[in-house]
């Protein structure tokens, strides 16, 4: 290797993240403690005179330990560890419960300590379900409906939660036996004489009015008989307290086997004003390369991409005051491939830490070129620590490593020739080309996801249309068909399993073109039939 000594010393340093009060570092080799170190105020450490060979880290008092080697000639290693990522003992806690007038509300779980969200849609009976959920303190709350805070959880029981849509909603429930043919109950409550109509295509059902099947409940009524299918029922006469006229709507199946029943209900929701709510804050500190001679700056972006900058204090500190709920991301400027958060969600009240790491940079030395005959290909991708990284030359030979904890991977002693590099997780690069003495540095940009359609003939029809619309991934989404000249229904995906988990259907449909729109994905197709 040149003239470099053999056993010459090496230096390992670095920083350990959400380290809380784990200030101990232990490096072994062969099973033997090669060197101790605590970390200093800012999660710093350093480990100097160590020879070269394979060397395990570990954190004392926890599970963590990474692999380092130090290879004869390496003044210099850096190796950073996340604490955060240690998995609780017991994940299993379970927030569920029923959202008053909810049919598809969409319902969020929040940790307000870390900003970590969780979001779901309840079912047509307004029930929903959070689990596999670690120890800590939650709140739950409906999309511009009420909210739970102060939800403890162990990591193993339950939580059950009551919670209301604002307004005027409604809920699905198969409670009733069907009287041997197509029918479906219709509830307001607290309203008796209101028009009540079931609509499918443009054909719509005789009227009812509330209140006229007692039997049923008090502010019932009962549209039958009807086809199974899937219908939009609609209420007419419903005024507010101000007189203007409220239009309900719901969708609903009918099977002929079971009577749904749709129960229309009122809740009164007080919002909390905009300045009550604006008492959030993300603070947090630099680790790194961070204090005197570096000057930083940090940028938060909300969810409409508004920015605030600050300068990161002297002691490497910063915090953003002030903030409405919503979701959040902070990086520093210059640095955002590596030091950053998003998805920080804010409820209005809540405080979360955050901890960024700026790599240390090498010692002041140039690193040594690759012996001559050997060439380099390096670089990085978003979040792909720990994932396979292969490297494929022209005839079909192919290497692999893993990424680091930096995202970052480093093949060597490559031969002079053109290469295939792949990162999983939809990163490629093909033509590397190398002449076996120097190198190249690949530096991914993050992954833009884009939605596509396609639509296919499925066969014929007998004597009407059908259209079978998938969305890939997407279960319990809401999908709509409209044309021109009638108003269209909705049906969600997973509600046709025999033709795929993320399926559904409407029918029957007649000729004409359609637009087909998946809810929140800002993509639809035409369809002519």
């Amino acid at each position: 290797q040149g003239s470099t000594p053999v056993g010459a010393r090496s230096m390992l340093r670095g920083a350990i993240l959400h380290a809380g009060d784990r200030r101990n570092l232990v490096l072994e080799k062969g099973g033997e403690v090669a060197a101790r170190a605590v970390l200093d105020a800012h999660s710093r450490y350093v480990m100097r005179d160590l020879l070269p060979g394979n060397y395990i880290l570990r954190v004392e008092d926890t599970s963590v330990s990474q692999p380092i080697s130090l290879a004869p000639g390496q003044e210099e290693a850096i190796l950073n560890l996340d604490l955060s990522e240690i998995a609780p003992e017991t994940s299993a806690g379970a927030v569920r419960g029923r959202v008053r007038g909810g049919a598809g509300a969409v319902v969020m779980l929040l940790r307000p300590s870390d900003g970590e969200e969780w979001v779901t849609m309840a079912h047509d009976d307004g029930g929903f379900r959070f689990v596999d959920l670690p120890p800590g303190v939650y709140s739950v709350r409906v999309q511009g409906g009420s909210k739970i805070d102060g939800i403890t959880l162990d990591g193993r029981g339950e939580y059950a939660a009551e919670l209301a849509a604002a307004g005027w909603g409604y809920t699905v429930r198969m409670a009733h036996q069907a009287p041997g043919y197509g029918a479906v109950c219709v509830s307001v409550e607290g309203h008796a004489g209101l028009v009540v109509q079931a609509h499918t295509g443009e054909w719509s059902s005789d009227t009812a009015t509330t209140g006229s099947a007692p039997e049923q409940g008090e502010f019932a009524c009962v549209i039958s008989p009807i086809e199974a299918g899937h219908y939009i029922v609609t209420v007419d006469g419903l005024t507010d307290a101000e007189g203007r006229a409220v239009d309900l709507e719901a969708y609903v199946h009918v099977d002929g086997k079971q009577m749904p029943a749709v129960e229309f209900v009122y809740s009164e929701i007080e919002a909390e004003s905009e300045v009550a709510a604006a008492r959030s804050s993300i603070r947090g500190r630099v680790i790194g390369a961070c204090g005197p001679g570096h000057d930083l700056h940090v940028w938060l972006f909300d969810s409409r991409a508004n920015r605030q900058e600050q300068a990161v204090r002297p002691d490497c500190t910063f915090a953003f005051e002030g903030l409405a709920a919503g979701v959040y991301s902070v990086q520093i400027v210059g640095h955002a491939d590596v030091a950053g958060r998003s998805d920080i969600s804010l409820d209005g009240a809540n405080t979360v830490p955050v901890e960024l790491v700026i790599p240390l940079a090498p010692g002041e030395k140039a690193t040594p070129l690759p012996p001559s005959g050997r060439s380099v290909i390096a670089g990085t991708a978003p979040d792909a620590a720990g994932k396979l990284v292969r490297l494929v030359d022209a005839v079909g030979n192919e290497i692999k490593q893993s990424a680091d904890m930096e995202d970052a991977f480093h093949f060597d002693a490559l031969e002079a020739g053109v290469y295939t590099l792949t990162v999983d997780g939809g990163y490629e690069q093909r033509e590397l080309e190398v002449d076996g003495r120097s190198g190249l540095n690949v530096q991914f940009q993050p992954l833009v996801a884009t939605w596509d359609s396609k639509a296919s003939p499925a066969g014929s029809m007998p004597g009407y249309s059908v259209v079978r619309v998938e969305v890939e991934g997407m279960r319990g989404l809401p999908v709509y068909i409209w044309k021109d000249d009638w108003e269209g229904m909705m049906r969600r995906t997973g509600s046709k399993p025999e033709y795929g988990e993320c399926s559904a259907e409407f029918s029957p449909l007649g000729p004409g073109t359609y637009m087909v729109e998946p809810e929140g994905l800002g993509i639809w197709a035409d369809v002519e039939l």
